[in-house]
């Protein structure tokens, strides 16, 4: 599999509580807010005259703070100025570790007029969805309120008013002709810049052009017209009526950085357990099976393709042996090969096998393979082996809400399932160990999900988008299955609880910390 291809594949790949005033440590102290943003925060308020909004500052997770991914910079920033993070983001020559992916250092330019077209278009819709997120300027101080179409007008001004001290922007202030704004939150910032031609009010390409850590240029072209920015780990500069960004880094920016964990691994001589100790701070490690409540099994529920929709048209099952379906009471058995439909007629299931239909039911439709995996016909993914996604374990399908789609849920083994994760997480070419830490990671989560019980009103877990984890979107192979099986049941944990253990693709030398991300 060649370089780019993976990166594309990661790219398919890659929020938390919060307190207004205090945040309670997990030893039991209280720190205010305001000491939290001094500690780790990198503040230009006073320099520009405006004051700290009034805002949610999520609870920090001890295992989830900074990191330092750089083999050049030993501190984190915390008395830079802006020109600090520009030359650090335009700094080619920067090595670290993962610094082989291409998006260790990303650049684009937008002109003046492109740039407020972009913020017009997209800062009301982050307004709306995100609506405490996104502060306006009023009477010297900073308000929530509705942000209407066109909010900027001319663009007068963009800056940097907050950073993490990994780097991360936490806050960017637009200045315009019809107000001012803040947009907080890493997400929010990606976001908020989008180079689509619908965007930018202009058709033209607009290239997002990467480069690994020592090379001489932005040698490779990672997107065009992307949708949202690969990090919030950038800085940018005005050359005339051009805006040129510079960043590095592809993710939200918390956990294992994998690219990282591929140098570490097979370069650094780092073992699974050193990759993860390194990334999830003060973790033990611990057999998942061993713990009260948990069970061999988990239910994942099934997204259209592409990851649309978890509501399906139909459900259309084969297999190369029989397949044995209960509905509505009845029990039926189909040969091999044959087809299995079930669609959903105003609110009741319709069951068809070899193009006959035998049954219609209210409830649930259930059905379990004799030995053979069930393919999923309705549904394409990015396999090379099946024309159509194959799963192990049994399938369910219920009715949706709406009256003429179905929902399909997988119960299969956890180490199963992840047989079917960890490849459509991580290539085979990172190797070995960093394959074992991945596996951790992937299983540790997947725990987390299985006992916070997110889904448990629609009758799963967990689902199979970058929502959970990405699930049988790639094929297997046989050096994935090997460290899966490596670690059967290994998890991290904190405090005798699972380790909410995110992972991203890409840093540009220094991790975030997740109460300055979400």
């Amino acid at each position: 599999m060649g370089i780019k291809k993976i990166i594309a594949i990661l790219i398919l790949v890659i929020v938390a509580g919060c307190s207004s005033t205090s945040v309670k440590e997990s030893s039991g102290k209280q720190e205010t807010a305001e000491k939290i943003l001094q500690k780790d925060r990198v503040s230009f308020h006073g320099k520009y005259g405006y004051p700290r909004p009034k805002q949610y500052i999520s609870r920090p997770i001890p295992y989830l703070s900074a990191t330092n991914s750089s083999k050049e910079r030993k501190t984190f920033f915390q008395k830079e100025n802006e020109s600090n993070f520009l030359s650090f983001y335009k700094d080619l020559d920067h090595r670290g570790y993962g610094d082989i992916s291409s998006y260790w250092r990303w650049n684009f330019q937008i002109t003046a007029k492109e740039l407020q077209n972009t913020l017009n278009k997209n800062l009301p819709a982050i307004s709306r969805s995100r609506p405490r997120d996104v502060f306006t300027y009023s009477n010297k101080t900073w308000i929530n309120r509705p942000v209407g179409a066109n909010p900027v007008g001319t663009l007068k001004d963009i800056k940097v008013l907050e950073r993490g001290k990994s780097g991360i922007i936490t806050q960017l202030l637009i200045v315009g002709s019809r107000g001012t704004y803040l947009v907080t939150k890493e997400g929010n910032v990606r976001g908020l810049i989008k180079l689509g031609t619908d965007d930018i009010g202009v058709k033209r390409e607009v290239p997002l052009k990467g480069a690994k850590g020592g090379e001489s240029g932005y040698s490779r072209t990672l997107s065009r017209n992307t949708r949202s920015l690969p990090s919030a780990f950038f800085a940018f500069e005005k050359s005339g009526s051009t805006y040129k960004f510079y960043g590095g880094g592809f993710g939200h920016g918390v956990g294992m950085p994998q690219w990282s964990a591929y140098s570490l691994g097979k370069n650094e001589g780092y073992s699974y357990r050193e990759i993860l100790k390194k990334y999830y701070n003060g973790v033990s490690f611990k057999n998942m099976y061993s713990l009260n409540g948990v069970g061999k099994t988990i239910r994942i529920g099934l997204n259209t393709t592409g990851f649309r929709s978890l509501d399906h048209d139909k459900a259309l099952f084969s297999s190369r042996g029989k397949l044995n379906i209960s509905a509505g009471g009845k029990r039926f058995t189909s040969k091999a090969g044959e087809k299995v439909e079930i669609t959903n007629r105003n609110g009741v299931l319709v069951l068809k096998i070899g193009g006959k239909e035998v049954r219609s039911t209210k409830g649930i439709i259930s059905i379990k393979p004799s030995g053979s995996p069930i393919a999923v016909e309705n549904i394409k993914r990015n396999l090379k082996k099946n024309r159509h996604p194959v799963y192990r374990g049994e399938m369910e399908v219920r009715p949706s809400k709406n009256p003429r789609k179905v929902r399909i849920i997988n119960e299969v083994n956890i180490e199963d399932y992840l047989l079917q994760v960890v490849p459509s997480e991580m290539p085979p070419s990172f190797g070995i160990e960093a394959l074992k830490a991945q596996a951790v990671a992937a299983r540790t989560y997947a725990l987390k999900d299985y006992m916070g019980n997110k889904y448990r009103a629609q009758g799963f877990h967990i689902d199979d988008s970058t929502k959970s984890q990405v699930y049988n979107n790639l094929d297997e192979n046989e050096i994935t299955t090997q460290a899966v099986k490596a670690t059967a049941g290994q998890v991290m944990l904190y405090q005798n609880k699972p380790a909410d253990a995110k992972y991203y693709s890409t840093t540009p030398g220094f991790g975030a910390a997740a109460h300055n991300t979400w």
